[in-house]
C-alpha cells in the first residue's frame, strides 16, 4: 500500500489529480476543512474501534493529545464509553487539552502533574484498571505507563511511533495481565467509510481537533508550531 505523500509525492499542492476510484464522496454538510481530517481520523477508528473494539460502558485511556490520540479519545466516546482520559503533559495544556473538556472529553490529565497517574486509575475503576488504552504519545513513559493501566484482559492498542529502535516495556506485567496487545499502522478502506459516517451523522465533531486553518505557503510556521505542541491538526 503506498499513499500520496507517504510512497508518493505529492499532496502539498492546491489541485491533486487521483484516479477517480480511489475517490469517496464527502457526506452532506462536511466542510473541505473538515474533511481534510478524515485520514487521521480513520488512523484512530482502525485502532481503537475496528481493531481494538471499544464497547458501551468502557473506562478509556488516551496517551497522546496529538489529532491521532485526541481523535482516538473522541471515536471511544462516540462508540459508548463510559469515561475517557486524556493523557498528555504540561506543554500540551494551552492548546490541545484546552480543547478537551469542549470536545466532550471527561478527563483531561499529565503526566508532569500527576506523576503518579497509574496508581490513581484503579481509584477510578474498582480496581479494575482502565479496560482499553490507546497509547499515541510514542513516549517511552507512556508505553509502559499505559500497560500498568490497562485492566486483567483488557486492551491495549498501540498507535504511537517512538523513533527509537527499541523501547523498555513492563512485558511481565503484560503477561501476568494476559492483555492484548494490538499494534496498529495505517488505515483499511473500512476505517475510512466508517470515519466518514462518523462524520456525516456528527457523531465526531473533528472542529475540535482544527486549531486553525492556513493557506499552504504558511507551512513553515505551522509545522514549527505543532512541533512546539501550539497547535493540534
Amino acid at each position: 500500500k503506498r499513499s500520496i505523500g507517504w510512497g508518493i509525492d505529492g499532496a502539498m499542492t492546491k489541485y491533486l489529480s487521483m484516479p477517480s476510484k480511489l475517490l469517496l464522496r464527502i457526506p452532506e454538510g462536511i466542510s473541505y476543512e473538515e474533511a481534510a481530517v478524515t485520514e487521521p481520523l480513520a488512523v484512530a477508528v482502525n485502532a481503537v474501534l475496528l481493531r481494538s473494539r471499544v464497547e458501551p460502558g468502557d473506562f478509556v485511556v488516551v496517551f497522546g493529545p496529538g489529532p491521532i490520540g485526541f481523535l482516538s479519545a473522541l471515536v471511544a466516546k462516540a462508540s459508548g464509553a463510559s469515561t475517557v482520559v486524556l493523557v498528555g503533559v504540561d506543554q500540551d495544556e494551552q492548546v490541545r487539552l484546552s480543547r478537551a473538556r469542549a470536545a466532550g472529553i471527561d478527563l483531561k490529565v499529565t503526566v508532569d502533574r500527576y506523576p503518579n497517574l497509574a496508581e490513581r486509575i484503579p481509584d477510578m475503576t474498582y480496581e479494575s484498571g482502565a479496560d482499553l488504552v490507546s497509547e499515541a504519545s510514542g513516549a517511552n513513559s507512556g508505553i509502559g505507563v499505559g500497560i500498568q493501566m490497562v485492566r486483567r484482559l483488557g486492551r491495549y492498542a498501540a498507535l504511537g511511533v517512538s523513533g527509537t529502535y527499541s523501547v523498555p516495556v513492563p512485558w511481565d506485567t503484560a503477561m501476568f495481565k494476559a492483555c492484548d496487545v494490538m499494534f496498529n499502522f495505517s488505515t483499511t478502506y473500512q476505517s475510512w467509510d466508517r470515519a466518514l459516517r462518523l462524520m456525516g451523522t456528527g457523531a465526531v465533531n473533528v472542529r475540535h481537533v482544527i486549531s486553525e486553518i492556513k493557506p499552504l505557503t504558511d507551512w513553515l510556521s505551522v509545522f514549527c508550531n505543532l512541533e512546539k505542541g501550539n497547535g493540534i491538526n
